[in-house]
């Protein structure tokens, strides 16, 4: 049965030419992300943000390897997204925002160093579409 990530994390890549890696480890550790990025050559993960913010707390090393990592399902702490960013600075780190009902993302944001100063931005909408104010 599909879940709500199902459309970014699956059909994304396998659109796109990319190739998908399920990981069986429950719950992941820093070690098993290690090994699946180091054994399979993943270059792009999406993780929930609170799963995010414990592999950063436990071990910032488990992301070695990666190009880019997508958070998002919550707010995304600027001490960890620093954190992060100190160890990998290379690391595109992107910001997703929207409710389950979007398909996960309608806005996105690159996260860089300067922005870890203050709230993290919840971007701008993703391609090809658009986002409007309240009223």
């Amino acid at each position: 049965m599909p879940w709500d990530a199902f459309a970014l994390e699956l059909w994304g890549p396998l659109l796109t030419g990319g190739t998908c890696v399920l990981v069986t480890e429950r719950p992941l550790t820093p070690a098993g992300l290690r090994e699946t990025v180091a054994k399979h050559g993943v270059n792009t993960v999406f993780l929930t943000t609170s799963l995010f913010h414990l592999l950063v707390e436990e071990d910032p090393g488990a992301f070695a390897g990666l190009r880019t990592l997508m958070v998002g399902g919550e707010k995304l702490s600027a001490p960890h997204a620093a954190r992060l960013l100190a160890a990998w600075p290379q690391l595109r780190l992107v910001n997703g925002y929207g409710p389950v009902e979007s398909a996960v993302f309608v806005l996105a944001h690159r996260v860089r160093v300067r922005d870890t100063a203050a709230e993290i931005p919840l971007g701008r909408p993703v391609p090809r579409t658009e986002a409007a104010d309240a009223p």
